[in-house]
């Protein structure tokens, strides 16, 4: 009974197939609980009567770290990785703090731009990651990607040039955190 066999291809063929909606069903959910929050977080800080963006941060930090705490300590869903104090202060508090700086910048953009303008200036990420690793030394410069990117920022540009409701403090919050995004990441790979 070897692979050829056709009973054992459609059983492996069905698995396959199995984990595939598995994972589509997974992206999905996932793409919309995160447009849901977006769009909730746009209706809060601009629409609602709450512009106070770094209590939004204060509560999805505190959220993200009480699923956190109940996934590792409680549940144990995820294996501990017993850190000292120190080691915690030097490698996880770095990321968390760039982190919340991002998510902060980020939210007070929010009283000021567009959803879909602040969702097109994050498509500017993989290209500030490739040049700020080539700074740090963590990529290395290709022209043919370095171009690619260039594209891409282009665009954005052309973008924000024709955007009517443009704010400056708005797009500069945004760049902000678009810049914490990226010392996170590095700082993800020097920890």
């Amino acid at each position: 009974m070897g692979i050829s066999d056709p009973g054992h291809r459609s059983k492996l063929d069905i698995r396959v197939l199995r984990e595939v909606v598995k994972s589509y069903t997974y992206v999905i959910v996932w793409m919309s609980i995160s447009i849901a929050v977006i769009m909730f977080n746009k209706w809060l800080l601009a629409y609602s009567g709450f512009p106070f963006p770094i209590a939004l941060t204060l509560w999805h930090m505190t959220f993200c770290s009480a699923v956190g705490f109940i996934a590792v300590r409680v549940l144990k869903l995820v294996k501990s990785h017993n850190m000292s104090a120190r080691e915690y202060a030097t490698r996880v508090m770095p990321i968390g703090v760039l982190y919340a700086g991002s998510l902060w910048l980020s939210n007070s953009s929010y009283l000021y731009l567009s959803v879909s303008f602040i969702q097109m200036t994050k498509s500017l990420m993989p290209g500030l990651v490739y040049a700020s690793g080539c700074v740090v030394g963590t990529e290395q410069f290709r022209p043919a990607v370095a171009l690619n990117m260039a594209l891409i920022a282009f665009g954005v540009v052309v973008c924000a040039l024709g955007e009517v409701n443009l704010v400056v403090l708005g797009l500069l919050e945004q760049l902000a955190a678009l810049g914490f995004e990226v010392s996170s990441s590095h700082e993800k790979v020097v920890s």
